[in-house]
């Protein structure tokens, strides 16, 4: 028996390796309920909405896919007009493909006598307008890469309070292959909740610059100021920012770690929002990760019949994270979901 379902998520061509499923994946795949039976890709689609149309664990998408870890890592990409089909297999699994091959991209009758041209931007695996501003600009600045980034050493005329239209100079700048670079300083230090380690820093961004001339050190042109700008003050080329298309999934290993810092909330945060967390690359963590949000656990004392005892509430599990950003120490991801507002210091987890 097969049944048909078309949804617009990774135009991968099946594989016939062994798929790779970590072991808290083991539970048999779930779809969730009234999956629809169809689902042409449509421009303003993300790979995490889709994923949720078809599965009750949208990170398990990989398995769905049967793909392995080289397709996870380098997915081929999806775009709008493509068309997804949900089969079974001999021991009635479920998996997906698209339809008439990964390649294809076909226009799509809407509505009676309109007709939309098939675009060729691959959809984004989450809202790209929540995120676009974190990606544009560093959030933070790794200790182990500080000391060599480029520098202001010094400003025309010794000025010490720099701003817009001043020339600085700078060390570190080799060549002339970037023209456009963004001024920062070191701003709060981020601090391991559970290690009381330091992780990094805020980055602050204080101004832009443009190159003018080359050399060490080299000479660049102030071209905005946010603040004042000063010696000392690390520089980072500019780089357009590109669409995260990387396939949701749980991490291969259990990873644990605390939320640091919400953005755009006051005191707590909400689906939708961003917040940073105390893991990163070098814990294992990688774009496209999910996690799962949990309210810590806490002491809890009681005086029952004149005595006094001490409880340990358990973790209660409030949202989703979809990993976008990946630092050494630190990430930034987006809340899918949460039941709770999430606040600092709750717990990061493997789902």
């Amino acid at each position: 028996m097969r049944r048909i379902i078309s949804a617009p998520l990774l135009a991968l061509f099946l594989t016939a390796g062994l798929m790779q499923v970590p072991a808290h994946a083991a539970a048999p795949l779930e779809l969730a309920a009234n999956a629809p039976d169809r689902h042409v890709v449509v421009p303003g689609d993300t790979l995490w909405g889709i994923s949720g149309k078809f599965l009750k664990s949208p990170w398990r998408w990989p398995e769905l896919w049967r793909l392995n870890k080289s397709d996870v890592k380098n997915p081929h990409l999806i775009y709008p007009g493509q068309v997804l089909v949900l089969e079974y297999d001999a021991d009635g699994k479920p998996r997906l493909r698209v339809e008439g091959g990964a390649g294809q991209v076909r226009d799509l009758k809407l509505e009676p006598k309109i007709y939309v041209e098939p675009q060729k931007k691959a959809i984004s695996s989450i809202p790209y307008e929540l995120i676009r501003p974190y990606l544009a600009r560093p959030m933070v600045m790794d200790l182990d890469k500080l000391d060599a980034m480029p520098r202001i050493v010094s400003a025309e005329n010794d000025r010490i309070i720099l701003g817009a239209g001043d020339k600085i100079f700078v060390t570190g700048i080799k060549g002339r292959d970037k023209l456009q670079w963004h001024i920062y300083r070191p701003g709060a230090a981020l601090i391991d909740p559970e290690t009381k380690e330091k992780l990094g820093h805020e980055a602050v961004y204080v101004g832009s610059a443009q190159l003018t001339a080359e050399g060490e050190p080299a000479t660049l042109q102030v071209s905005r100021s946010a603040l004042e700008i000063a010696r000392g003050d690390r520089l980072v080329a500019e780089v357009e920012p590109s669409i995260i298309s990387y396939i949701p999934r749980a991490p291969d290993k259990d990873i644990r770690g605390r939320v640091l810092t919400l953005y755009g909330a006051a005191g707590n945060a909400g689906r939708f929002e961003v917040v940073s967390f105390s893991r990163g690359a070098k814990d294992g963590v990688e774009l496209g990760h999910v996690f799962a949000i949990s309210r810590a656990s806490r002491s809890v004392d009681e005086r029952f019949k004149g005595i006094k005892t001490t409880h340990i509430t358990p973790e209660q599990l409030t949202g989703q994270l979809f990993v976008f950003l990946v630092f050494d120490r630190v990430s930034y991801a987006l809340i899918m979901n949460s039941d709770d507002p999430i606040t600092a210091g709750d717990v990061v987890r493997t789902p």
